[in-house]
């Protein structure tokens, strides 16, 4: 009996036409990151192995698009990202979710929000954030930059959140949290002294686990492609992301 389709929400689907205006590899990765979502729910009921390798797989290709699309709109530093690692890869969605932490830490934190303008022909996504005087909209979406007293005129590189992600962690860098994951893709197709591989527990809440980081990221990536104008915060975001996931002082990254 066939598997039940996985259902995707409206935003969702919406997220998806964005990628209407996406083209080459952007458009591929991306594409093939929900058709990897889809066939690991498929799979998920008769071959977990395979479906949590796919569900992985939907990640990293979605990662791709993202740092491909930074690559293709040359961004400084952008060509540093390797599109072939999967530290690279796989370290994008956690180091987003630490940005993400810096916002809800703010006192109050900003009230921001997602909309998409469904417009027939091409829809995009843009982000609204609240303030006294109304919602502010930045175009291109992410064009601000933040800077902090610790880090003088440099832009902040979200360092003092990533510390105390791996703190909590056990873990002394980014790379040493991340090693366990990148090579489960391995441990799940291949045997071992042990034995044939395995995989336990709720596979479905696996699937759902890898999907809500695939879209986490297709949000990023909806704000980024559809701009030729280079955003300041993507700027800041990839040097901050080289800093923390290859170790690289600041001083030797290219301002332009």
């Amino acid at each position: 009996m066939a598997s039940e389709p996985l259902e995707l929400t409206d935003f969702e689907r919406q997220l998806i036409r964005c990628l209407d205006s996406a083209h080459g590899q952007v458009l591929w990765a991306a594409g093939n990151a929900i058709a990897h979502l889809h066939k690991a729910w498929r799979l998920r009921e008769f071959d977990s192995e395979m479906a949590v390798f796919r569900a992985i797989t939907a990640e990293e290709e979605m990662a791709t698009a993202l740092i491909v699309a930074a690559q293709e709109l040359q961004y400084a530093n952008a060509a540093r990202l390797k599109r072939r690692s999967h530290l690279h890869k796989l370290g994008l969605y956690p180091f987003l979710t630490l940005v993400r932490q810096f916002f809800a830490s703010l006192n109050p934190p900003p009230e921001i929000t997602f909309r998409i303008n469904d417009l027939s022909t091409s829809p995009w996504l843009t982000l609204l954030v609240n303030s006294p005087v109304g919602w502010i909209e930045s175009k291109p979406p992410l064009n601000f930059a933040i800077r902090a007293e610790s880090t003088g005129s440099r832009p902040y590189d979200f360092r003092h959140e990533l510390r105390e992600h791996l703190e909590s962690k056990g873990a002394q860098t980014l790379r040493d949290q991340l090693q366990p994951l990148v090579q489960l893709r391995n441990r799940i197709l291949y045997a071992s002294y042990e034995g044939r591989p395995g995989i336990a527990g709720d596979i479905a809440a696996t699937i759902q686990w890898s999907r809500r980081r695939v879209f986490a990221l297709l949000r990023a990536l909806c704000l980024v492609f559809p701009h030729r104008e280079r955003a300041l915060f993507v700027q800041q975001v990839t040097d901050a992301f080289l800093i923390a996931v290859e170790q690289i002082n600041p001083d030797d990254l290219s301002t332009s």
